[in-house]
C-alpha cells in the first residue's frame, strides 16, 4: 500500500513540475518571427500610395541605370549589347558590340545630366562622344536607329561648346543610310514615281493600303525609324530630298501597318508620325499620332524594347498635346515595365520572358524616366 502511495506520489509530482515548466515557459519572450515585407511595389515607388511613378524615383532609377551602363563597355569604349543574369548562375555579359547603341547611351547621359548637373557626368558625355567619332571603333556608323534623332536634340543644347556640338553634328552627318529601299528612292525620286502622299485616312478608317513591290515587312522597324531619323537629316542640311525620304519610309511602315498585325513592335511609328508632322507642319501626320494612341493603347506593348519606344513616344506627344489622358497613359506603362521588366534588386529592365538586360532598351528607358516631369 505505502508502494502504490510512493508511485502516485512520484506522478503527482511530475505532474506539478510539468505544470510549473509549462507556466514559465508561457511567461518567456515569443521567438522572433521573421519579418516579411508585404509592400506592394507601387508604394516603393510612390509614398504617396497613388499608384504612379513620381519623378524623384524616375530620376533615381535612370541615375542607377547609368551607374550599370558604365561597366558596358570593351577596352575599346564600344557599349556591349546585353547582360544575361542566369537564375543562381551569375551573370555574363555579351562581348558583341553595336556602334548604335552608344548613341542611345550618350543621349541618355545627357538627359541624366540635365537632372544631376555633375561634372563628373559631363566628362563621361565627352568621353562618349570622342569614341562616336573616333574611325574604326565608333564612325561612321551604318544607320539603322536614332543617329540623327538623339544627335539633334544635343546639338540644339546649351550643354555643348561650339566643338562638341560639331562632334555631335558629324556623328549624323556622317551616317550611312543603306538599303536596296534607300537605292530604289534614289533611283526614282526624279521619277516621282512613288507617290509619298500617306494614307493615313485610310488607315484610320481601317483600310488595308496596297504595299509597294519594294517594301519588305519584315523591315518594318527599320522604315520606321529610318523615317523619324532622316527628318532629323533634313534638319541638318536643309535637303528636301531627305524629307521626302523620310515620307518614303514612312509611307512603307503605313502599308504594313496598315494589316493590323498585333505582333509588330510598332511604337517606332507613332514616333515617326510625331517627327514629321513636326518637320511638315501637317496635321494628317497628328492624327494618325492620335489614333495610334488609340489603337495602342487597346493592345498594348509586345516587349520590353517595344515599351521602351512606347513612353518615348507617348512623352514626345504629351508635349504637343498637353491631354492628361497622355500622361495616364504614360504612367500605365512605366508600371508595366516594373511589373512585367524591372529588376529591383540590380534596378535595370530585362526583357519580358528572360533574365537579358539590353543596353539599347534600358538607355531608352532612362533617358524617358530622367525626363519624367509629372
Amino acid at each position: 500500500m505505502k508502494k502504490k502511495l510512493l508511485i502516485f506520489s512520484s506522478i503527482g509530482l511530475l505532474i506539478i513540475i510539468s505544470a510549473i515548466v509549462f507556466w514559465r515557459l508561457s511567461l518567456s519572450k515569443p521567438l522572433p518571427i521573421p519579418k516579411v515585407d508585404l509592400r506592394p511595389i507601387e508604394q516603393d515607388i510612390n509614398p504617396q500610395g497613388s499608384g504612379q511613378i513620381s519623378p524623384e524615383k524616375a530620376r533615381e532609377i535612370a541615375g542607377n541605370i547609368i551607374k550599370w551602363l558604365d561597366s558596358m563597355k570593351n577596352e575599346k569604349g564600344r557599349y556591349l549589347l546585353f547582360e544575361d543574369c542566369l537564375g543562381g548562375e551569375g551573370c555574363q555579359k555579351s562581348t558583341e558590340t553595336n556602334k548604335q547603341y552608344g548613341l542611345y547611351v550618350l543621349w541618355a547621359r545627357y538627359k541624366n545630366f540635365l537632372n544631376t548637373n555633375k561634372e563628373v557626368d559631363l566628362v563621361k558625355i565627352k568621353n562618349d562622344i570622342i569614341i562616336l567619332t573616333t574611325p574604326e571603333i565608333g564612325f561612321p556608323a551604318q544607320n539603322d536607329s536614332y543617329n540623327c534623332k538623339l544627335m539633334w536634340e544635343m546639338s540644339q543644347s546649351e550643354v555643348f561648346d561650339k566643338e562638341n556640338k560639331e562632334a555631335i553634328d558629324q556623328v549624323c552627318i556622317g551616317s550611312i543610310h543603306f538599303g536596296p529601299e534607300m537605292n530604289e528612292f534614289n533611283r526614282s525620286i526624279k521619277q516621282k514615281k512613288y507617290d509619298l502622299d500617306p494614307k493615313i485616312d485610310e488607315v484610320i478608317e481601317g483600310k488595308v493600303l496596297d504595299k509597294w513591290e519594294i517594301a519588305n515587312s519584315l523591315a518594318f522597324n527599320k522604315y520606321a525609324l529610318y523615317a523619324s531619323d532622316l527628318t532629323y537629316v533634313y534638319y541638318y542640311l536643309g535637303n528636301n530630298d531627305d524629307l521626302d525620304a523620310a515620307k518614303f519610309y514612312f509611307d512603307m511602315a503605313l502599308q504594313i501597318i496598315s494589316n493590323k498585325d498585333n505582333k509588330l513592335e510598332d511604337a517606332v511609328l507613332g514616333i515617326a508620325s510625331i517627327d514629321l508632322y513636326k518637320a511638315t507642319k501637317e496635321a494628317k501626320y497628328l492624327d494618325f499620332a492620335n489614333y495610334f494612341l488609340q489603337a495602342k493603347s487597346k493592345i498594348g506593348c509586345n516587349s520590353a524594347e517595344d515599351c521602351a519606344y512606347y513612353i518615348m513616344f507617348l512623352q514626345e506627344l504629351s508635349k504637343i498635346n498637353n491631354n492628361q489622358d497622355i500622361k495616364t497613359e504614360l504612367n500605365k506603362v512605366v508600371q508595366l515595365l516594373m511589373s512585367k521588366s524591372y529588376n529591383r534588386e540590380l534596378s535595370l529592365y530585362h526583357n519580358f520572358q528572360s533574365k537579358t538586360y539590353h543596353t539599347r532598351v534600358n538607355a531608352l528607358i532612362a533617358g524617358v524616366l530622367a525626363d519624367l516631369t509629372e
